[in-house]
């Protein structure tokens, strides 16, 4: 952002506490492109995290995520490889529909977003909120039992600058705090390395969280083999899709890694950086 616009900082009224919170976010995130904010009270997160989406400097760049357990805020600006595993979702979801796993009615029927604010979780995390980084929704999808009216069937958590454990709570987050709404959620992670060199992995939770298939995004396995992950319609779809003729919910889909491979190949190319 360029240097003159921080000088124009507007700040909007309000309690002094919200006041102070408000104002250190935003310096932080004027100066550094990211944010750790702690011993933020839970009542002023949503507010705050509301009030910088919507500041005219720093525009909805920023993702924003809560922690409930330790009141710290965080936020970070997507990057390149934050893209790559959205691009990747969708290539399998064609992937799906053009080896005839999905039928052109059940295709049109799965939307995908990112960044969408989810505020509809239950049980212990009842009124709190989300942003996943990408998530596909079926329309029309009739609720399971317990499970929020409104739930994405699959959602993408991706971490960069973001810490594994942290991944690990917005996952369980995602699976335990809809009631297992949420089908299939999309773990992917990389690291920097000395020299420009980047790893990562993803990993697919599902079946309540109780089957984690995870996979080496860079380095590349030696086997080719290794890169599959057979997944059933019920591991993927559940109800949400009626089936169509001659489908069955245990009709397997062998998922591709490569996919992830090709896509975040690119973007740590447009990073300048080197995958191990």
């Amino acid at each position: 952002m360029a240097a003159s616009t921080r000088s124009k900082l507007s700040i909007p009224d309000g309690p002094k506490s919200d006041h102070k919170f408000f104002r250190e976010a935003k310096k932080q995130l004027l100066e550094g492109d990211c944010l750790v904010l702690t011993d933020v009270p839970e009542d002023f997160a949503l507010p705050l995290i509301e009030g910088l989406h919507s500041d005219p400097v720093l525009g909805s760049e920023f993702k924003y995520r809560f922690n409930y357990e330790d009141e710290k805020l965080l936020a970070f600006m997507p990057t390149r490889l934050h893209d790559s595993i959205q691009h990747a979702i969708g290539d399998i979801i064609k992937d799906m529909f053009i080896n005839n796993f999905i039928s052109q009615n059940q295709w049109l029927r799965l939307s995908a977003s990112a960044g969408t604010t989810f505020y509809e979780f239950v049980g212990e995390y009842a009124g709190t909120v989300k942003e996943p980084d990408f998530q596909v929704d079926v329309d029309e999808r009739l609720p399971a039992p317990g499970a929020p009216v409104y739930c994405p069937i699959w959602v993408n958590e991706t971490g960069y600058s973001e810490s594994r454990p942290s991944l690990d709570r917005d996952i369980t987050k995602w699976l335990v705090g809809t009631a297992y709404g949420v089908l299939l959620a999309i773990e992917a992670k990389f690291y920097k390395r000395q020299n420009s060199r980047v790893a990562g992995y993803v990993a697919f939770h599902t079946n309540n969280d109780t089957t984690i298939n995870r996979k080496e995004i860079f380095p590349a396995p030696q086997n080719l083999a290794d890169d599959r992950i057979a997944f059933t319609r019920q591991d993927l779809f559940g109800n949400s899709l009626p089936l169509g003729p001659g489908q069955t919910l245990g009709d397997i889909y062998s998922l591709d890694v490569s996919i992830f491979r090709r896509r975040a190949d690119i973007g740590a190319q447009r990073m300048n950086l080197i995958p191990v």
